[in-house]
């Protein structure tokens, strides 16, 4: 979430939609506030806008953008390259999760636990 809108708080949907948007579901705490319901429509915008984010870009925001406590984070004040790797791999993971998602035409439940 840092990576992708420089803030480790509440941000703008699309690329913020890990900690805010969509409908929240009614009784759904799990563990970290609410579950969130984003319909396909709004998932394609997601996807859209995570898919079209070069693996040159997102390095760049992660070399660039620190949390203000990185022990948050559990990680190091500088990233090394396993740092660098493994945040690639899920993030692609993430992008092909998204095109599957929108391919299917299917909307998407996001929360914590």
């Amino acid at each position: 979430h840092y990576i992708l809108t420089g803030t480790d708080g509440i941000s703008d949907v699309p690329l913020g939609f890990i900690l805010s948007g969509g409908k929240e579901v009614e009784n759904s705490d799990v563990g970290y506030g609410a579950a969130r319901v984003f319909v396909p429509k709004y998932v394609a915008i997601i996807a859209n806008a995570i898919i079209s984010i070069q693996k040159k870009i997102f390095l760049r925001q992660m070399r660039q953008k620190r949390p203000p406590e990185m022990q948050f984070y559990g990680i190091a004040e500088i990233f090394s390259s396993d740092d660098e790797e493994y945040a690639l791999f899920y993030f692609d993971l993430l992008k092909a999760f998204l095109k599957r998602t929108v391919d299917a035409g299917l909307g998407m439940i996001v929360y914590f636990n």
